[in-house]
Formats: C-alpha cells, structure tokens, sequence
C-alpha cells in the first residue's frame, strides 16, 4: 500500500455517491455538489470524486503524489515553459525511468490490448488521432517501455499457465509478429482487432488462473 485506507473516508465516499448529486454540464456549476468537478473523462468515477471531496468535503487531509511517478500516465507536465500545476519546477513525465514509476495508468499511452505502436507524427499513420498513440503530449518511446511492462506481466502469467496445463493455446497466444519487443507476441497488427486473447479464450484453461494466483 501506499498509504494506510481510511475507513471513515471511504464511508464518507459511499454516502455522496449513494446521494448521487451530480449535475449533468460543463461549467462551475455542474459535476459533482455542483462545484464544477464534472465534464471530463472520469468525471463521474474516480478523478472527479476523488478530487470533490478532497478539495470541498474534507479538504486539508490529502497529500498530492508526484504524478509522474504513482499513476503514471507519462504526459507532458508542461505548456511551453511552463509547468502544468504552476509551480517553478516539475518533473518531465514523458521521460521519467520506469524503475522510478510506482503504477501506471494506460491512457494517453493507450491501453495494452489495443495494440497501437503507431505515433500521431508517423508519416506513414493515415488514421485519425484516436487510432493512435499522441505524440504532441507522449513520448512514443516511453510508451512502447510502458506497454511492454504489461504485456511482461502477461507472458509471465502465461508461462505459469503453461506450466501447469501444458496446452498449446497459450503458445498460440503468444504468435503475433506486430513490434514483438513492446507486445511480445500478443498482436498481430496495429489496433484491437490485432490483439490475441489469452490462450486464445479457452474457458477451461482460464478457470485455472485463480490456482495460479492464490498458489503463488
């Protein structure tokens, strides 16, 4: 854990999202108790409640984390020379060491199983800035060592799986041959319809992964 769980804060927590007063909108007035902590992605779950009731319900009991390295998104921290937050100095996340990121959260980098490896600047990338990873605020390297994290965490789950089932699914999991070094076998072209499930969906072998956690 990072920090130790409030059970008071997180009784506090149910009883506003229980009350539900959120007001649908854009502007100060809107979001959650009305004090403008809406309109935006997350706005209803975590980044706009977290950030209400901190801020409006219980402020003066929060520490804020380097974001660069718990929750790492690896977005830049600045506009032009200036830092984001507005303070003098601030880390550069789009090249902040992974072994200095405590967690991750893939979004800007895009999700994992989605498999894009294509940058918003490539020349050769023809689809719409979605479809891609977004080099005006990522770094596109960055993101390729971050995704291959994730896709690190799978193969060694899947070696355990092998292991224990022998099944040749897993391995047929594994053949993908789109930018192997980040994906590691796990995708077959850029984009979802690339991405190849784990030991292709097998029902049985899946059922064998909660031995595989609660053994380890």
């Amino acid at each position: 854990w990072v920090l130790r769980p409030s059970q008071d804060h997180f009784d506090k927590l149910l009883e506003i999202i229980r009350e539900g007063n959120y007001v649908e909108g854009y502007s100060h007035q809107n979001g959650w108790g009305g004090q403008g902590y809406g309109g935006f992605i997350g706005a209803r779950a975590m980044q706009g409640l977290l950030a209400y009731y901190y801020d409006i319900v219980a402020p003066g009991t929060s520490v804020e984390l380097n974001h660069c390295r718990f929750n790492h998104i690896g977005v830049t921290t600045k506009i032009g020379n200036r830092c984001r937050n507005n303070k003098k100095e601030c880390e550069e996340c789009r090249v902040t060491p992974v072994e200095d990121i405590y967690s991750v959260h893939y979004t800007a980098c895009r999700k994992p199983w989605v498999c894009m490896a294509m940058g918003s600047k490539d020349p050769l990338n023809k689809r719409k800035p979605k479809f891609s990873v977004p080099e005006d605020i990522v770094s596109l390297d960055h993101c390729m060592e971050l995704l291959h994290i994730w896709h690190s965490y799978r193969t060694d789950m899947e070696e355990k799986l092998f292991a224990a089932v022998g099944d040749e699914a897993i391995r047929a999991g594994q053949a993908g041959s789109y930018n192997r070094a980040s994906f590691q076998g796990h995708c077959t072209e850029d984009q979802s319809d690339g991405y190849l499930p784990l030991a292709g969906g097998k029902a049985d072998i899946l059922e064998q992964l909660p031995k595989l956690v609660y053994s380890s």
